[in-house]
């Protein structure tokens, strides 16, 4: 009888280790479930927002070449506002930079445990960096833009001066501002500017 009692404590204990041992492995598969359950959605948040920040990116360079085509197509449009428009495409392509490091730090500390989700943080740090080339890319139209606007705003204040001595010669004497007649000296005065020769010397006379 000893016997037999001690044989049912072993298979009581054997029993109660095994029934702990599959407590403990149904709660690994539950937390295991649970932390792919996060990693799914961190990812998918991940995506988004790297999604964002290429249409972000893709945005100002539209809005750089809309520029460039403006100045291309019309020599004589001002400069000054699209200066101002040129500043605020550098503040937000700079903020694209702040956002695109985030999403490499968190997408590299991102543990996956699964060849799913491993293939989807691939996929996330590729997108990373074709945001770093793009930003890189439209960094180059920027600082293009900028040169062509800031020597065409230079030579729009030397043609101010130019208009300020036609108009001490009374160039412009007996016209309206606004008139056509007045349009039509500006245009004139705009043309002699242009002919102008290198050395910078200005003509006696517009007319």
């Amino acid at each position: 009888m000893a016997e037999i009692g001690a044989i049912l404590r072993v298979a009581a204990a054997g029993a109660a280790a095994l029934g702990a041992w599959f407590i403990y492995d149904r709660a690994q598969k539950e937390k295991d479930k649970e932390e792919r359950a996060r990693a799914r959605r961190a990812l998918q948040n991940l995506s988004t927002r790297i999604s964002r920040v290429l249409q972000k990116i893709a945005e100002i360079s539209t809005r750089l070449q809309e520029i460039s085509r403006k100045h291309e197509n019309d020599p004589d449009a001002a400069p000054i506002a699209d200066i101002d428009a040129l500043i605020f495409c550098q503040n937000d392509l700079s903020s694209t930079q702040f956002e695109i490091s985030k999403i490499q730090t968190e997408t590299q500390n991102l543990n996956c445990s699964d060849s799913q989700l491993e293939t989807k943080k691939r996929e996330i740090m590729a997108s990373v960096a074709a945001a770093q080339e793009a930003k890189r890319s439209t960094e180059v139209e920027l600082a293009t833009a900028k040169q062509a606007l800031v020597a065409r705003k230079k030579a729009e204040e030397k043609f101010l001066a130019f208009v300020e001595i036609l108009r001490a010669k009374k160039f412009f004497e007996n016209v309206e501002p606004g008139s056509p007649e007045y349009e039509t000296r500006m245009q004139k005065a705009r043309q002699k500017f242009n002919q102008r020769p290198p050395n910078g010397v200005q003509p006696a006379s517009a007319s």
